[in-house]
């Protein structure tokens, strides 16, 4: 009878120890049920004229980009920082050769940037993407500039994976052709075009 109470004892202190250690190790094998997307965006500026170089400028020039939700839902998703501003003081854009066959003397500058939003949801999420002109009382405008002024409407397709956990994927509309779905935009790209200063002396 003693033995068969010890044996008994040691049993349940067995399944004590694997009823422990079994939640940590599940625990530890757990995926995270959310997931990220960066939604990407593109900013150049550039001469639409030869050697014209938008940096050339007095005014201390401002590009900003900024995303918004386009309905209730997706409003409950959005980065941290919705607002991205790329100035000469304030990331600032970076020059590389300007593959223009019509202006090849010019210069092109190029930003790219991101806007990171973490999901703990299913579901599909619609946001726009756009460039702000900004005020052109401001000193970062310039009266010179064509900005580009395109909207992109930008969807994330958020739903559950094989391992148990979330996979996130941006889908870009076609701003110029909408109903394309044989190919779409990796990117929200925003193009800033500058023209010449005119000086003209009066008499």
């Amino acid at each position: 009878m003693k033995k068969n109470l010890k044996r008994l004892a040691a049993l349940l202190l067995v399944v004590l120890m694997v009823a422990a250690i079994l939640p940590t190790a599940a625990f530890a094998d757990e995926v995270p049920y959310e997931a990220d997307a960066i939604i990407p965006f593109t900013l150049t500026a550039h001469g639409c004229a030869p050697g014209a170089n938008p940096l050339d400028r007095a005014a201390n020039l401002a590009y900003v980009v900024e995303i918004a939700a386009a309905d209730a839902e997706s409003a409950n998703y959005m980065p941290a920082v919705t607002t991205f501003t790329v100035s000469s003081s304030e990331n600032v854009l970076a020059q590389v050769p300007e593959t223009s066959a019509f202006f090849p003397s010019s210069v092109k500058y190029v930003k790219d940037g991101g806007f990171k939003i973490t999901y703990n949801k299913p579901g599909v999420y619609h946001y726009t993407v756009k460039q702000t002109v900004i005020d052109n009382t401001s000193p970062a405008y310039d009266e010179y500039c064509f900005y580009g002024t395109v909207v992109y409407n930008v969807s994330v397709n958020v739903t559950n994976n094989d391992a148990g956990g979330l996979t996130a994927a941006v889908v870009i509309k076609d701003p110029y052709n909408p109903d394309n779905t044989d190919k779409k935009p990796t990117t929200c790209a925003f193009d800033n075009c500058y023209g010449f200063y005119l000086f003209i002396e009066k008499d």
